[in-house]
């Protein structure tokens, strides 16, 4: 809201195993804050963790890991961080998300 200019996007933070998964104290407060985040910035907001979770793999792990709302870990390179893997177009699927919401953004 302090910005002298509207091309700016918050990205979803990545999520914690152990911490803050759903249900869990700091997850109810980032979920919270992000809740205002996309009432108050609705077109500013990209929603990570959603998208990400489509690209789970279906593994064992992957879906432990969606059930406990994060990221599938086969998109991440130690449970927590996005990972380098790569879908056709070349990009992490990450980049991919955030090239995406510039673009729909129009910018």
């Amino acid at each position: 809201a302090h910005l002298t200019h509207d091309r700016w996007l918050y990205i979803e933070n990545g999520y914690s195993p152990g911490t803050d998964e759903t249900g869990m104290p700091a997850r109810l407060v980032q979920d919270s804050i992000h809740a205002w985040l996309i009432a108050t910035y609705p077109t500013h907001y990209v929603p990570t963790l959603a998208i990400m979770q489509t690209y789970s793999d279906g593994s064992p792990g992957d879906i432990d890991a969606v059930s406990k709302g994060l990221w599938p870990t086969s998109q991440t390179s130690d449970g927590l961080h996005p990972s380098t893997t790569t879908p056709p177009n070349g990009q992490t699927h990450l980049s991919q998300i955030i090239a995406d919401a510039i673009t729909s953004a129009g910018w």
